[in-house]
Order: C-alpha cells, then sequence, then structure tokens
C-alpha cells in the first residue's frame, strides 16, 4: 500500500500537473482513490479541506471514499507512539533546533509514517533524505531509521504504471505544440 503525503497532492496541484492543464493526473489518482493500493490520512485531508481551491474540492470529494484512513485506528494510534518516541529521542541526542519536534508532531507526517510502520505500507513524499539537517525532521530519514519504506512521487508513479501521454483530438488532429 502507497500512503501519501500532502505534498504529493498540494505540489503537483499548484506546479506539476494543475487541473486544468494535466486533468490525466487527476483522473489517474481518482482510479487509484477506488483501489485498495494509494491511500492518504485523515490529517492529509485535513491540511487539504479548507483552501477553497480545486484541490480542497477535489479531497472533499473523496472524503468519505475510504481514501482517507482515519489516524486514530488502533494499530496506527500504537505505530504514532513508537514514531513519536524515536524522533523524540533522536531529536534530543542530535540536537535538532527546538521547535523541530513540536513541528513535526503537529502535522501529518509522524502519522504517515506510523500508518505505512503500521500497515506494511510506504510512505510516498516528495521530502528529501538530508539525515544531517537539524532544523527540519524529514519523513525519509524517519522512515529510514524504522526500517519503514519511503518512495519519491516519480518512483512510485513509474512503479504504478503511470503515464502522461499527448492527447490526440478525436478526428485524429495531434493539436499543435
Amino acid at each position: 500500500m502507497y500512503i501519501l503525503d500532502t505534498n504529493v497532492f498540494l505540489e503537483p496541484f499548484k506546479r506539476f500537473y494543475p487541473m486544468d492543464f494535466c486533468p490525466g493526473y487527476w483522473d489517474w489518482l481518482d482510479e487509484c482513490v477506488k483501489g485498495s493500493d494509494v491511500r492518504s490520512l485523515r490529517s492529509v485531508y485535513d491540511e487539504m479541506k479548507d483552501a477553497g481551491d480545486d484541490l480542497s474540492k477535489w479531497a472533499k470529494r473523496h472524503e468519505n471514499t475510504g481514501f482517507f484512513m482515519p489516524d486514530d485506528a488502533t494499530d496506527i494510534q500504537a505505530a504514532y507512539q513508537v514514531v513519536a518516541n524515536h524522533v523524540q529521542q533522536t531529536t534530543t541526542r542530535l540536537n535538532f533546533r527546538a521547535t523541530a519536534l513540536p513541528e513535526f508532531l503537529s502535522g501529518a507526517d509522524p502519522w504517515l509514517i506510523a500508518a505505512a510502520y503500521a500497515r506494511g505500507g510506504t510512505v510516498v513524499t516528495l521530502e528529501q533524505n538530508i539525515p544531517d539537517r537539524r532544523n527540519k525532521v524529514l519523513i525519509p530519514v524517519v522512515c529510514n531509521e524504522l526500517d519503514v519504506p519511503w518512495a519519491t512521487p516519480y518512483q512510485w508513479l513509474r512503479s504504478s504504471g503511470f503515464k502522461l501521454v499527448r492527447m490526440i483530438e478525436p478526428d485524429g488532429d495531434v493539436p499543435p505544440f
């Protein structure tokens, strides 16, 4: 199971695959919602729902489909404690910036890692693996430390067989560049 970080929605929406420019990406995500191999969390939904844009509308359409797993499932709660304890010990031992731990624990990130830890999933995120960074706790670093698989969106898209293709008009003409 792939478990998607907020930035897997937000960055494509804003920069890479806007809905009006690359509707195929969002159509494909709609199909993913129907299956069981791709999920996200309620805390990710909560980070997207109030923006008043097309992405928040997309999230709201999928709110009650099962795509956004509840953070309060017993197995995820137990795994969250493992993640939180590990990160607390690490940030103290490695002298992270004082705000790094509360910032990490206040968002969806620890819950994503906990869900993957509990359910044998892979976290999909745009965050980079920078182990020496001390001002922010990064998902890939924590995943590596806890042996939780993680992937970039591009790795996930490739492994899933996703392809962006140029549309051909119904009359057979290829639209100009």
